[in-house]
């Protein structure tokens, strides 16, 4: 390993560098060795001049020895530089395959890790197939099932004469909407009520034939016109009070109109209020104005300002009393104006009753519950189908996916030398 090759060249550093002081210490000696045997030389030839013959001897053996020493000192330097030289190469060949192990080992953590993550998702990927494989069985029977449930329910039939009729009614109910528009003269909220009532009728219609063609949409269209029963329902209200509100405002404008420029009706309101009037006039002017205000407070809005008028024609007096006819006329007017409005709203009714009973019909149909069962079978059918489709999708996905990562851990375990795969996956699997 990468420690017992680091401790075994620190061990053999330390013992190079203690070999290396020994011989320095050797030859630091010797060199003063050599220098100590100089200076007593010099000393000797200086001090004793006389007995240079006798110590001639010796300086040789001397000198011998300091030769000696030198060449010593030689040697221990070349086999000092040269231990040097082969410690210095051994130590870069060693720190060389040091270097290399520590790539190679590097590389193979790398190749590991990315070996484990591989194995993980692998792993993922099984457990996700088989959940799918799973999945995909239990799909499959219940369209098996639902397949069956539908083939053994059978389609709603719905009779062609009951659209033929419904049509007719649509028709019918036109004509008359187009009667009340003329007889009322009304174009706003009236026409739209009635419009509103055919709207519906053809929805109705459209409905069915959307039934009979076996489509899912019937139930949407059920529930709008369910809420449009209640709509209709205010709208009826609203257009008995609207009719009201229109005859109303026509005889006030008719009253406005007519009473402060006809001379003969002021007149005639002067002529009964008079003091020195008629019993008998007078008496016939009051039924004739009970008549009228009667026939008034059915219109609700306009009984306060016929009253100011009344006050009105109270305060001026005239001489004649001329034009007992335009009351006359003025009651045949309300009256005609009271069967048209009763003719309006006996027609209301009638349609309301024909829509009613078309919506009878309808309910009918929408309590069918066989059609409830097949609607119901064909959009479980339709999801799981949908669904089907979606998990063979995320399966064939799967598989292609485990199939590249399959190969990605084939090319890595080529990468990777089977002796450095110690301790991975691979050996734990095997």
């Amino acid at each position: 390993s990468v420690s017992a090759t680091r401790d075994r060249l620190r061990g053999e550093l330390d013992r190079a560098n203690k070999k290396l002081e020994v011989v320095q210490n050797q030859n630091t000696e010797l060199k003063t060795e050599v220098q100590r045997l100089r200076k007593q030389l010099t000393l000797r030839q200086s001090s004793t001049p006389k007995s240079e013959t006798v110590s001639t001897a010796r300086e040789e053996v001397l000198q011998k020895k300091i030769k000696q020493l030198e060449e010593q000192l030689t040697e221990y330097q070349e086999i000092i530089q040269r231990g040097k030289e082969i410690h210095k190469s051994k130590c870069d060949e060693e720190f060389g395959k040091w270097e290399e192990r520590k790539r190679w080992q590097a590389s193979n953590e790398k190749l590991k890790t990315h070996l484990k993550e591989k194995s993980s998702q692998v792993e993922a990927l099984r457990a996700n197939v088989e959940r799918l494989k799973e999945t995909i069985i239990r799909l499959e029977k219940e369209k098996i099932t639902l397949e069956g449930k539908l083939k053994s329910t059978k389609a709603p039939n719905i009779s062609q004469s009951l659209i033929d009729e419904l049509e007719r009614d649509r028709a019918k109910l036109q004509e008359e909407l187009k009667a009340v528009r003329i007889t009322n003269q009304i174009k706003s909220s009236p026409g739209s009520s009635l419009a509103d009532v055919v709207e519906a009728q053809e929805r109705k219609i459209a409905t069915l034939k959307i039934a009979q063609k076996g489509e899912s949409a019937l139930a949407e269209e059920v529930e709008r016109l369910l809420e449009r029963k209640s709509r209709l329902q205010q709208t009826n209200l609203r257009l008995e009070a609207q009719n009201l509100e229109l005859k109303m405002q026509l005889e006030k404008h008719r009253l406005t109109d007519l009473t402060p420029r006809d001379p003969h009706f002021r007149d005639l309101n002067s002529e009964t209020e008079s003091v020195g009037g008629s019993p008998k006039g007078r008496n016939k002017t009051s039924k004739q104005r009970g008549d009228l205000e009667r026939a008034v407070v059915v219109l609700k809005r306009v009984v306060e300002k016929l009253q100011a008028e009344n006050k009105k024609l109270h305060a001026a007096r005239l001489s004649d009393v001329h034009d007992k006819g335009y009351v006359e006329k003025l009651q045949i007017e309300l009256q005609r104006c009271q069967e048209n409005y009763l003719d309006s709203v006996d027609k209301c009714s009638i349609l309301e009753e024909e829509l009613q009973q078309c919506k009878e019909k309808l309910k009918l149909f929408e309590h069918d519950d066989l059609a409830e069962e097949l609607i119901l079978t064909k959009s479980q059918l339709a999801q799981k189908c949908q669904l089907l489709s979606k998990v063979k999708v995320l399966l064939e996905n799967a598989v292609i996916r485990e199939k590249a990562l399959k190969e990605q851990v084939f090319d890595l375990e080529k990468l990777v030398p089977p002796e450095r795969l110690r301790g991975t996956y691979h050996e734990r699997k095997t």
